[in-house]
């Protein structure tokens, strides 16, 4: 048998990456006698990363708002956002018009509403912010620009009692929150108008939970069904998409009269109102990514005709009435949670080389 003796190995080569491998000529080795070197070829499997879904937020205390009110909306993001309107009773007068605004800390005196009422809707930024409906004076809409309110259109049907706003200020949708028949019905509007749109495919509903920031986004969830039918109560989902109606998945816990922030495939819950489970509808969180809720941290204490403003990862509710105390709370509490992070695919390192020999 022959022995390799006294041989000096010197070797080169190259390396390419890719995300599917080269199989054509891999794991290949030979010998050139012409080149005295030894070829091979070699893919070698760098496996991928997983993502990271969001993490579960938590609740945490914030600065008060001047008035302690429930039936308020709410308009912005956590660090700039605002809260308006709402009711004190059985403090008078019942129904305010004063506007609050929040910069991630505290809140400061903005601009009053033209018209005080209770259970209107917001959306939109702390400077370009948009209410409708509410009690008494259901067909206003008012219109912010960071300093002063201004009239809007009309709404074409009296929306008494915490409808759902999404979008912005000159492309919105507005839906539900009408005693009986007008429970379903939607409404565009384009800064200037309203007109009517394709009704909601559920029960007549109002005191809902709602959230997006697109007229041809927004989202539903949960609320009491009008005119006193059985169950009363829903924990149904609605997704809007600029046209029609469509059920998403139901709510985990069953309730009205909660706030909501965020979009339609990354929404959160907080708060609200059920008779048959006071203490848990009133405290409860969760977040919707589109086709299911998932439960997330409690909130600090019981609160239901609450509001506020924020995405899914960072919400601000303000308000409220706690139970069972019954007080107008001037709580706020902000939610904060770790976005999701996405994962790396595999990946494959193809190389070829060569030994002198």
């Amino acid at each position: 048998m022959a022995q390799l003796q006294a041989t000096t190995i010197h070797a080169s080569g190259s390396v390419r990456l890719g995300r599917t491998p080269d199989t054509s000529h891999t794991g290949l080795m030979w010998y050139d006698s012409g080149s005295a070197k030894l070829h091979f070829t070699k893919c070698i499997l760098v496996p991928g990363t997983p993502g990271t879904p969001g993490g579960s937020g938590t609740w945490s205390s914030a600065g008060s708002v001047p008035v302690g009110r429930y039936n308020l909306a709410g308009a912005g993001v956590q660090n700039a956002g605002l809260v308006t309107g709402g009711r004190q009773y059985p403090t008078t007068p019942w129904d305010l018009s004063c506007t609050d605004e929040y910069n991630g800390t505290s809140y400061s005196a903005g601009g009053a509403l033209n018209r005080a009422r209770n259970g209107l809707a917001g959306t939109g930024t702390q400077n370009s912010a948009l209410v409708f409906g509410g009690s008494p004076n259901g067909t206003c809409t008012e219109e912010y620009n960071g300093s002063t309110w201004s009239f809007g259109g009309t709404v074409p049907r009296t929306t008494v009692g915490k409808p759902g706003l999404a979008g912005t200020q000159n492309a919105a949708v507005g839906f539900a929150g009408t005693t009986n028949a007008g429970g379903t019905s939607t409404d565009e509007y384009n800064g200037t108008s309203w007109t009517s749109a394709n009704a909601m495919s559920g029960y007549n509903k109002w005191y809902v939970g709602y959230a997006g920031t697109s007229q041809n986004a927004a989202l539903s969830f949960g609320g009491s069904i009008c005119g006193n039918i059985a169950p009363y109560y829903t924990c149904q989902t609605e997704e809007y998409n600029g046209t029609t109606w469509s059920s998403g998945g139901n709510m985990n816990v069953l309730r009205s009269g909660m706030g909501g922030s965020g979009e339609v495939n990354s929404a959160l819950a907080f708060g609200g109102f059920y008779p048959g489970n006071q203490t848990n509808s009133q405290r409860s969180s969760e977040t919707y990514n589109g086709t299911s809720w998932a439960n997330t941290s409690n909130l600090p204490a019981t609160r239901r005709c609450i509001d506020g403003f924020g995405t899914q990862n960072a919400a601000v509710a303000s308000g409220g009435k706690s139970w069972p105390s019954n007080i107008n709370a001037s709580s706020t509490y902000e939610y904060n949670a770790g976005p999701a992070t996405p994962g790396t695919p595999d990946s494959y390192i193809m190389g070829s080389g060569s030994i002198s020999i």
